[in-house]
């Protein structure tokens, strides 16, 4: 499990960091809300292509 406890739309998010480095092929990352994984929309569109790309799924 990976967690950031942060408010507002800070750049450095180690947990997210970690969880975006330690995802595999056939993974599913799965966050609380999908606005979890960016800090603004073409951010979560950017990281959602990303997990994409890699094979890892992502569910809110």
């Amino acid at each position: 499990m990976f967690e950031d406890r942060a408010f507002g739309a800070r750049a450095d998010r180690p947990g997210l960091r970690a969880a975006l480095d330690y995802a595999r092929e056939g993974d599913v990352l799965i966050t609380w809300k999908l606005d979890r994984l960016g800090r603004s929309l073409p951010h979560l569109i950017e990281t959602v292509s990303a997990l994409e790309r890699r094979g890892v799924g992502s569910a809110p």
